[in-house]
């Protein structure tokens, strides 16, 4: 199985238009299934998203072979184009730090408490770190995908804008789901 995470229903929907999905409502968490695919909106903020996840790790436990990915927005540099594509690998979060495996160039996720309304150096958000400091001892491969939704300025930020922007990162997202389906334990 692949399980998806997303902060809130706005990051879900692109995922929810792409494939079928009916709602698990047995489910601790905001839980859509499908054959391949656990998607779980775990709501905003890294308490609320590691919760959600730890629900769904002891509901639907996962198993060798299957996968998981944190997709979403973030704020960047402006050196990022609103809209761009984010295959993250090193995650940030006050003095710790986390590395996913990935075949790309490097690319830093800082996790903040709250909204950033002031630059940073890297990209931001407010759950990745929690999320995959969960994740990897679990998972034999970890993704954290991000689309570049704002440079600092989260008030710019609506929900036409993030439909609008995540369904440029649905491409990326096919091909993990695609590559791991193949690869998936029989």
């Amino acid at each position: 199985m692949i399980y998806i995470c997303v902060a809130f229903k706005e990051e879900a929907k692109p995922i929810l238009q792409q494939w079928s999905f009916r709602r698990d409502k047995r489910a601790p968490c905001a839980l859509y299934v499908n054959e391949h695919i656990y998607l779980c909106v775990t709501q905003m903020g890294q308490e609320r998203a590691l919760r959600a996840l730890e629900a769904l790790l002891q509901y639907r436990p996962p198993q060798q072979g299957d996968c998981f990915v944190n997709f979403g927005i973030c704020a960047a540099p402006k050196s990022y184009a609103i809209g761009e594509v984010l295959r993250c690998n090193y995650l940030i979060y006050g003095e710790q730090s986390l590395h996913l495996d990935a075949d790309t160039a490097s690319i830093a996720l800082q996790m903040h408490d709250t909204p950033c309304r002031s630059e940073h150096s890297h990209a931001v958000d407010m759950e990745s770190f929690a999320l995959f400091d969960k994740a990897l001892p679990l998972f034999l491969r970890c993704y954290c995908i991000k689309i570049v939704s704002d440079h600092f300025e989260p008030e710019s930020i609506n929900k036409e804008t993030i439909i609008t922007l995540l369904h440029r990162g649905v491409a990326t997202l096919k091909e993990i789901i695609d590559e791991n389906c193949c690869c998936h334990r029989s």
